[in-house]
């Protein structure tokens, strides 16, 4: 027979079980909200497992209980990614084109951006110049002609982009700042009749900072032929310089980043300059207008009217 003391030690290891079973089911049965997006004029949204939910609309176009899945060409897996994606259409005067969920099936929203702009998102250097807030733009309907149009102009941004990727590095400005120019003549005669092409204008503007890139280029290696003969042309900025901007609208170009400039105090501030790979940069470029053109293409394709 168990002494007494005995006795008391076995109940005191069934009630220390019995507590342990509780905490646990207690973890188990704690409930995890969903995260709060922040207001981006579009309505509450909160992110949750199977993506960005509309818990109450505050546009006409979307509905409480909408799944948020691509804004444009930016997937929606996060309130970082909708805030960027509202961000850059406003700074670009873009019609806000989402895929959504909508009880069993998929659909392409288009709608007008809010009077508010989005919060911008942190980048590793400000913009130094303030952004002025955009005029709204009046809502665009999303039509088969206009779905067709912006997936013809995507197809030839896209046979540029696979030019250009084999004939990189590139020496010279021309002709490839002649077919952008084509192109965005192109963009800008179909926009006139179908708004809603304007949904392809942030892969346009990818292959005109490649332009852009390629003048500024030439521009600083003409004469320079220790520069020209290298393997890999790297060129000093600074800033307040055009690559300057170019990193700052587009942060992923910091790849191509060597040295960044920086600030020296010796009796007056100055800056230093930096180094920079400007075909790294085109590749960048490129690769990302690529990437984002077939999924807006696909998006497009998905949802294209009856």
């Amino acid at each position: 027979m168990p002494s007494e003391a005995e006795r008391d030690m076995q109940k005191t290891r069934v009630a220390a079980l019995v507590l342990v079973g509780l905490a646990i089911a207690s973890v188990g049965s704690t409930r995890v909200d969903a995260a709060s997006c922040p207001d981006t004029g579009i309505g509450s949204v909160s992110q949750r497992a199977d993506g960005l939910l509309i818990e109450q609309s505050a546009v006409p176009s979307l509905r409480s209980g909408d799944i948020l899945l691509q804004l444009n060409n930016h997937r929606l897996q996060s309130c970082a990614d909708l805030v960027q994606a509202l961000s850059e259409a406003h700074r670009n005067q873009l019609t806000a084109l989402f895929l959504i969920r909508r009880a069993d099936t998929t659909d392409v929203v288009s709608l007008a951006l809010p009077v508010v702009p989005a919060p911008e998102v942190a980048v590793a250097r400000p913009t130094r110049v303030p952004l002025s807030p955009l005029p709204t733009v009046a809502p665009t309907p999303l039509t088969a002609s206009s779905i067709d149009a912006a997936r013809a102009l995507l197809a030839d941004l896209g046979s540029l982009g696979r030019d250009l990727q084999a004939h990189q590095p590139l020496p010279m400005p021309q002709p490839w700042t002649q077919r952008i120019d084509q192109l965005r003549q192109v963009y800008d005669r179909q926009r006139v009749s179908a708004a809603g092409v304007g949904v392809v204008e942030p892969i346009l503007g990818y292959y005109e900072t490649v332009g852009q890139i390629l003048v500024y280029k030439e521009a600083e290696t003409r004469g320079r032929r220790e520069v020209r003969a290298r393997a890999e042309v790297v060129l000093e900025y600074h800033n307040s310089s055009p690559v300057g901007g170019w990193l700052s609208r587009y942060p992923f170009l910091r790849a191509s980043v060597i040295r960044e400039p920086e600030i020296t105090h010796f009796i007056t501030e100055s800056e230093s300059n930096g180094e920079w790979l400007p075909d790294q940069a085109v590749a960048l470029l490129v690769a990302r207008a690529l990437s984002e053109g077939t999924a807006l293409s696909a998006t497009l394709e998905a949802g294209t009217p009856p």
